[in-house]
């Protein structure tokens, strides 16, 4: 008993002890923590609509990804019914943003209630955008119909709508869209942008095979009753005397009917000879092909044949009267080689052609890399042809000493090109073969016999480029695109050149910029084939900015927006922009 009333007399005055501490103040029971979501993290929100119209469109996707980290995961939402959006819990940076749905054309510029427009946004921790707007335009369709010289319909031909452009004055043409006829020829392309459109109908399709007495055989009577060439609309066999469709946006242009050329055709027959590896044939994959050759304008067929692997014989069918390059090529673990020939095909079949497979030049050489680049980082080194019809893309992996080698290269002036997943900065800061420079010349390779030894040093220390764009009255430019010119001999003609976008604010960033002298341009609303083709930028170089950068240099440039042509040549050659 007395211990019982001793513990109950501990237990109250332990109570009492706690009752007398003075609590803390308000001030002090406070919890210390990190930054709220709502201020550590962006959103942006907005609706879709269609263009024209502004009516709301439902189930369109929009991605936002990172301008600056191509490893990093897109923030994907979906409009609701209403065309609204809305992305949450988006961190801080620089961002593309893209929408699209099906049946409209993907648009990479989104506005706002301002009127401004910009592919970038640059959000900050706790930035809330909400007047987001996207208007989408819908794609144009094609359909016809594909019809023999007696008026009845092909089936299981492939129809291909190309743009049509012009490039340094030769016609020239992309793919937009393709489709294959059904049994009552009939084919519908979809999905197309606004433009001037080559459509040809191939003899050949890539599906449709169909089981007759036991052997598959292609479904197209084409290829049954011979003495067809692929056609384009309405009825010509050439591109120079095809007529183009004109597509407006979210148009159909029906009626486009096909009428195939029955024209006299050749064979090609001939043996592939084997003088690159020292193996059969058997153990390799082989593939030949006949493209035509040099014209006014480019043409868009290539005849195709299988090798047969035991003998290298090959046989070509369908082939028209005309000049062919003959290109056989070899591929054999991770490299490939070369072999080709001219053919005349004038009145009859051609018989009796022989393509040498040869062991082509071998370049042998060493990277040195300069910078922080660690000594683990895999890095690549490539050629490619300036002229693709003289060679084709050769590449291989640098060794962990530095050494590279490239086999089976066949003849031809090449540009070469170092990679690296590891270093998105790094650059090639000098090549040279045999001592000489041919970082602008190009590497030449004749006769199966390249310079040596190659040396090029791969470099981390690149310049970074940023900026604003503003117009004349000093008021930011959202969604200009800024390109980079190299002053370099080969810069005003080569087909590529650095470029980015302005955000909201005008704001622009190009972190790999290599050493040297550029001039900077700055346009909106230009069309993406204009801006990178050298032809369209001449004229506008004595108002474009001068600049030069030096290794790892940073940069800031203010431009002032170009302003655009007085008439515009809509046929130029398409490219996609390498945004940065």
């Amino acid at each position: 008993m007395k211990m019982n009333s001793l513990v109950f007399a501990f237990r109250t005055l332990t109570l009492l002890f706690f009752l007398l501490i003075p609590l803390p103040s308000p001030a002090q029971q406070t919890i210390q923590s990190g930054p709220s979501p709502e201020t550590q993290f962006a959103s942006i929100a907005g609706q879709v609509l269609q263009s024209g119209s502004d009516q709301p469109l439902k189930k369109a996707r929009i991605l936002l990804t990172a301008a600056d980290d191509n490893s990093a995961q897109p923030y994907i939402a979906a409009s609701d019914a209403d065309g609204r959006f809305v992305i949450t819990d988006v961190r801080a940076g620089r961002y593309k943003i893209e929408a699209d749905r099906d049946g409209f054309l993907s648009e990479f510029h989104v506005g706002n209630k301002s009127g401004d427009t910009s592919s970038i946004l640059s959000l900050n921790a706790g930035q809330k955008i909400t007047d987001l707007v996207f208007r989408l335009q819908q794609c144009g369709v094609i359909t016809g119909r594909v019809l023999d010289e007696d008026g009845d319909p092909v089936r299981s031909v492939t129809v291909v709508a190309r743009t049509r452009t012009t490039h340094r004055g030769k016609v020239n043409a992309l793919y937009g869209g393709s489709a294959t006829t059904n049994d009552l020829g009939e084919y519908r392309i979809f999905d197309l942008r606004p433009g001037s459109y080559f459509v040809t109908a191939l003899v050949v399709s890539e599906s449709g095979m169909v089981m007759i007495g036991g052997n598959f055989v292609n479904n197209s009577i084409l290829l049954s009753q011979g003495g067809y060439a692929s056609t384009y609309y309405p009825s010509a066999s050439n591109v120079s005397r095809a007529s183009t469709v004109d597509l407006q946006a979210g148009t159909e242009a029906s009626g486009i009917d096909i009428t195939m050329l029955r024209q006299r055709s050749y064979k090609i027959r001939g043996k592939v000879i084997n003088e690159a590896v020292d193996r059969p044939l058997s153990r390799f994959e082989i593939s030949v092909s006949a493209v035509p050759g040099e014209t006014d304008s480019e043409d868009f067929s290539a005849y195709h044949a299988g090798v047969d692997r035991k003998t290298g014989e090959f046989e070509i069918t369908g082939v028209p009267a005309g000049s062919y390059q003959v290109t056989a090529l070899l591929y054999n673990e991770g490299s490939h080689f070369y072999g080709s020939a001219q053919a005349e095909v004038v009145n009859s079949d051609l018989t009796g052609m022989r393509i040498v497979i040869g062991p082509g030049a071998q370049i042998h050489g060493r990277v040195i890399k300069e910078g922080n680049l660690a000594a683990s980082s895999i890095v690549q080194v490539a050629i490619s042809p300036r002229d693709p019809k003289t060679g084709f893309v050769a590449g291989g992996k640098v060794n962990s000493d530095g050494s590279f080698a490239l086999l089976g290269v066949a003849d031809g002036l090449y540009d070469i090109g170092i990679s690296s997943r590891d270093c998105g900065t790094c650059f090639v800061k000098s090549a040279t073969a045999g001592g000489v420079d041919i970082l602008d010349a190009g590497l030449t390779v004749s006769s199966g016999s390249a310079p040596s030894p190659v040396q090029l040093i791969f470099s981390t220390k690149s310049g970074t480029l940023d900026g604003t764009v503003r117009l004349d009255d000093g008021s930011p430019v959202s969604g200009a695109t800024v390109v980079l010119a190299p002053d370099h001999p080969h810069g005003l003609e080569r087909d590529y050149c650095p470029s980015a976008s302005t955000d909201q604010s005008g704001y622009f960033s190009i972190p790999r910029v290599e050493p040297g002298n550029y001039h900077i341009f700055a346009w909106r609303g230009v069309d993406s084939e204009d801006l990178l083709d050298p032809t369209f930028r001449q004229p506008f170089i004595p108002k474009a900015q001068a600049f030069s950068i030096a290794e790892a240099e940073k940069k800031t440039l203010h431009l002032t927006l170009l302003p655009l042509p007085s008439t515009r040549n809509s046929q130029w050659r398409r490219f996609t922009l390498r945004q940065v």
